[in-house]
C-alpha cells in the first residue's frame, strides 16, 4: 500500500508539473506576453478601428513614424500660416502708413491754402483801407 501511495503521489506531482509547464508554455506564447499588437485590435465590426485597452502594448515604429510625419507637416503648415499672417500685417501696416502720410499731406495743403487766403484777405483789406484814406 505504501508503494501504491508513493506511485500516486508521483503521478500527482507529474500531473501538477505538466499543468505548470503547460501554463508556462501558454503564457510564453500568448498575446499577453509576446506583446502582439494584433491582440489589441478589436474585431467588433463597427465603424473605425477599436483598440482593446487591456491588451494594448503601444504603437509600432511605423505608426510612430506616421504620427511624427503628420506632426512635422502640421508644424510646417502652422509656420506657413504665421508667415502669411505676418505678410498680411505688413501690407496693412504699409497701407496705414500711406494713408497717414496722405492725410498729413492733405492737412498741410489745407493749412497752406488757408494761410494764402488770409494773406490775400489781408492784402485786400489793406488795399481797401488805403482807398478809403485816399
Amino acid at each position: 500500500q505504501a508503494k501504491e501511495k508513493e506511485d500516486q503521489q508521483k503521478l500527482d506531482r507529474l500531473k501538477e508539473e505538466g499543468e505548470k509547464l503547460s501554463e508556462v508554455w501558454h503564457m510564453m506564447t500568448s498575446d499577453l506576453l509576446t506583446e502582439c499588437p494584433e491582440a489589441a485590435e478589436g474585431g467588433s465590426g463597427g465603424a473605425g478601428q477599436r483598440v482593446l485597452l487591456d491588451r494594448w502594448k503601444g504603437m509600432s515604429e511605423e505608426q510612430l513614424s506616421t504620427i511624427r510625419k503628420q506632426r512635422e507637416e502640421q508644424l510646417a503648415e502652422k509656420e506657413r500660416q504665421r508667415d502669411l499672417e505676418r505678410q498680411r500685417d505688413a501690407v496693412w501696416d504699409s497701407l496705414r502708413m500711406i494713408q497717414s502720410r496722405t492725410g498729413e499731406e492733405e492737412e498741410r495743403r489745407e493749412r497752406e491754402g488757408e494761410r494764402e487766403r488770409r494773406t490775400e484777405m489781408d492784402r485786400y483789406n489793406l488795399q481797401l483801407a488805403r482807398e478809403q484814406h485816399a
